[in-house]
């Protein structure tokens, strides 16, 4: 029995008797707090000292867990972010690419007509 938490709960349990008592009447929001206040109150009691750090073991890896999603969503943000940029990467070498190959087929259509002209200049001479 964790005692600070004992007396944590007792001290809430009053707080909240000593307004409804002031009041003369409970809501249901008060009603249900003061349900969930005398809960964890059993809970503490009864409650043995392995079962709470079970229970602090399986926070903690709730918390770990949690941060480990975390850094996946990141990292998988990040690597949307990469590949997005190396797609864009790619279009753009493929167009220049598409470029030098025009460029390259551009120049073996010309250098065919300069081949042939050259003999036909030289009978003429």
């Amino acid at each position: 029995m964790d005692l600070n938490n004992v007396s944590t709960l007792i001290k809430k349990i009053n707080r909240l008797y000593d307004i409804i008592n002031s009041i003369g009447e409970a809501s249901d929001t008060e009603k249900d707090l003061l349900k969930a206040y005398v809960l964890d109150l059993y809970e503490a009691v009864t409650m043995e000292p392995e079962d709470q750090s079970e229970d602090l073991e399986i926070e903690e890896m709730l918390k770990k867990l949690k941060k480990q999603k975390k850094a996946e969503k990141k990292l998988k943000k990040q690597l949307n972010k990469a590949v997005e940029q190396l797609e864009d990467m790619s279009v753009s070498e493929q167009a220049e690419e598409a470029q030098e190959e025009a460029q390259a087929a551009q120049e073996v259509e010309e250098s065919p007509q300069a081949s042939h002209e050259e003999p036909a200049q030289e009978e003429s001479a």
